[in-house]
């Protein structure tokens, strides 16, 4: 079971683990375009984590988005576009956590590396499987999540 999982509708976006690994779907499959590792790069941008923590899984509508026929071009331009708004719903999620467990407002926390840190004392410090350790949840894709 995930720890936490981002949804739209009983459309699967995006997942993590207890241990802090992503697997994140896309309805597409990789034509030789390069979209496993571009829509990988994205998600792991957004949530400030390394590349390789992070494994696509494409064009299983059985366990993630149905997004409609594979169009090379459009993965990015359009397909793409939820899977950056579950990473960003995930990232804000886990911020107000770390802001509440920290004790400091999320405007002044960084992350890197999948580590919250705060930008006042650098002691203050909380990674994101620590934040979702014994947590099972799952949260509406936000399409306005920063």
């Amino acid at each position: 079971m995930s720890a936490l999982e981002v949804m739209r509708g009983s459309e699967r976006f995006l997942t993590i683990d207890a241990a802090g690994r992503v697997t994140a779907f896309n309805g597409h499959v990789d034509l030789g375009t390069g979209i496993r590792t571009a829509l990988a790069q994205i998600v792991a941008e957004e949530l400030s984590i390394p590349f390789d923590r992070v494994e696509m899984v494409l064009g299983s509508t059985r366990t993630g988005p149905d997004q409609g026929a594979t169009i090379a071009s459009e993965t990015i331009q359009v397909s793409a576009i939820p899977l950056r708004q579950a990473a960003a719903t995930a990232r804000a999620f886990l911020l107000g956590l770390a802001a509440e467990h920290l004790g400091v407002p999320t405007a002044d926390l960084t992350v890197v590396d999948g580590v919250v840190q705060s930008t006042q004392d650098r002691n203050l410090f909380v990674s994101y499987p620590a934040l979702l350790a014994g947590q099972s949840v799952r949260l509406d894709l936000d399409p306005h999540a920063p």
